[in-house]
């Protein structure tokens, strides 16, 4: 195959849609009754659709993206994808079954309340926390902030932390996870700013823009701006 240049997608990769749906199916059970479920269907299914084509396109882009970038086989980067957000949702997943992690839930369920199709939070957002297990809304959050991380910054940025298993890593990379979100909400609060102002430039503002949304929250992490929110050092190694 690889002779005849036919690209092979590790099944890690391929059928991630295929679990991601499972866990859609589970979450409709859970929010919506039988008479609710098939009132709606029409348009739950197709809002899923649109987010499954959404997280395959970010998983097709990333993939392809290293695998030009990096020497190695397609295989082998669906796997270090794989690896990649698994390490950081576990990471997380530690950090929000403490106290600590506990208290910062609320903050925390806008990720998975974008991460639902649009018909099936319209329709159920309001009793999701009182029908959904705890646990496995943490997961929901944990899984989803560590998908955007990666899709968004690459498997490097988590590899170059290394393979530490000792628990004390396990609580730096949840930090800059978390470190990581505040960033993407001050830069974006950035880009309003820029966007409604009036620079005299149009060419220069636009270019400031591109910057900014390219790197700032690279930017934002590297230059110590975060708050540490989990913990009350600051660590050296949380920029890249």
């Amino acid at each position: 195959f690889e002779e005849a240049g036919v690209e092979i997608v590790k099944d890690s990769s391929a059928n991630k849609c295929g679990v991601i749906c499972s866990s859609y199916e589970i979450m409709s059970s859970m929010l919506l009754s039988d008479d609710e479920f098939h009132a709606v269907k029409d348009e739950l299914v197709g809002d899923v659709l649109d987010k499954l084509r959404e997280l395959a396109r970010m998983e097709a882009e990333l993939l392809f993206r290293e695998f030009n970038n990096q020497p190695g086989a397609l295989p082998h980067f669906s796997e270090r994808i794989s690896n990649a957000i698994n390490r950081i949702t576990d990471a997380i997943t530690q950090h929000l079954d403490t106290p600590e992690g506990e208290a910062r839930m609320p903050e925390l369920m806008h990720l998975v309340k974008g991460h639902l199709p649009k018909k099936l939070e319209s329709e159920a957002w309001d009793r999701f926390e009182s029908q959904v297990p705890p646990q496995y809304v943490k997961n929901a959050v944990a899984s989803t902030l560590a998908s955007r991380i990666v899709y968004r910054e690459g498997i490097r940025f988590v590899e170059d932390r290394g393979e530490d298993a000792r628990p004390e890593a396990a609580h730096k990379l949840a930090r800059l996870a978390f470190d990581y979100l505040e960033a993407e909400g001050t830069v974006s609060n950035m880009l309003a700013m820029l966007e409604s102002s009036n620079w005299g430039d149009d060419a220069a503002k636009e270019t400031a823009l591109k910057m900014i949304t390219h790197s700032g929250v690279r930017s934002f992490l590297e230059g110590g701006f975060a708050n540490n929110k989990v913990g009350s050092k600051p660590d050296e190694d949380i920029a890249a």
